[in-house]
């Protein structure tokens, strides 16, 4: 796990996040990203997590913890994608696009839960094939701002 204390320990919080999963996935299983809420101690955050169906993709995401449904979400290996992921109160927001879409409107899925009421905002990378390119965050309401230009950013497995 990695976290950033910057803004420190908050209640509402929302990260952005582009990730890739390289080379040939271990299924079954469940892939993470980024986090929020962090309480500095394993397996103890909300994140998004994508659900493997194959060694080289997926057909959903899910909050972790089981919390809420799985999204259909068509993922492969070796491709871009953006992660936002939000918390503001007991509600979670998420969605998951392909660098290369523009982004979804609204979120794709929203639950509810009310184990973390604070925390940090940081990663769980549960695999070394798990890439992480751009991190953004806000809190107290703010949203994770979003990259202005990727035009001249080259990603690389």
């Amino acid at each position: 796990d990695i976290t950033w204390n910057v803004p420190g320990s908050q209640s509402d919080q929302e990260v952005l996040a582009l990730v890739m999963f390289s080379g040939t996935l271990g299924f079954p299983g469940t892939l993470t990203s980024v986090c929020v809420r962090h309480q500095g101690v394993a397996l103890q955050f909300y994140t998004i997590g994508f659900i493997l169906a194959s060694s080289s993709g997926g057909t959903s995401w899910q909050f972790g913890g089981g919390i809420g449904s799985p999204v259909s979400f068509t993922w492969s290996a070796n491709t871009w994608y953006w992660v936002r992921l939000n918390v503001t109160g007991t509600t979670l927001s998420g969605k998951v696009w392909a660098m290369s879409d523009c982004e979804p409107q609204g979120f794709q899925s929203t639950a509810t839960d009310a184990t973390w009421a604070s925390g940090s905002i940081g990663s769980r990378l549960t695999s070394n094939l798990i890439n992480l390119a751009v991190v953004s965050s806000g809190s107290a309401g703010s949203s994770a701002p979003s990259p202005l230009s990727l035009s001249t950013m080259k990603f690389r497995p």
